[in-house]
């Protein structure tokens, strides 16, 4: 893949506790998680950790973006400017931690 040190982060305990366990989950979203670990295992330095959802805001509003875009939308080469946006917006804003 080409990727290095990445760290999934989500607001979800329960799934970022699932990502990293090592026995196979069984529920509903089992297989979705299993994927998930493969594919990290595949990534040198990968790892998965729990934000407040607070601190994944950029995540949750390009999510909401994307729900409710009624074109499809690819982007190559420059990064779009929803994306510059929602960042530069989560910069400026002070951490509660």
């Amino acid at each position: 893949m080409g990727l290095q040190n990445v760290l999934l982060e989500g607001d979800s305990l329960h799934i970022s506790s699932a990502l990293l366990q090592s026995s196979t989950n069984m529920s509903t979203i089992g297989p979705i998680l299993e994927d998930t670990k493969y594919f990290l295992k595949m990534i040198a330095g990968a790892n998965a950790s729990h934000v407040l959802c607070q601190e994944n805001s950029v995540a949750h509003k390009l999510a909401r973006f994307g729900l409710h875009c009624r074109v499809d939308c690819t982007w190559f080469d420059e990064t779009p400017y929803l994306i510059c946006d929602l960042i530069e917006e989560d910069i400026s804003t002070p951490c509660t931690m």
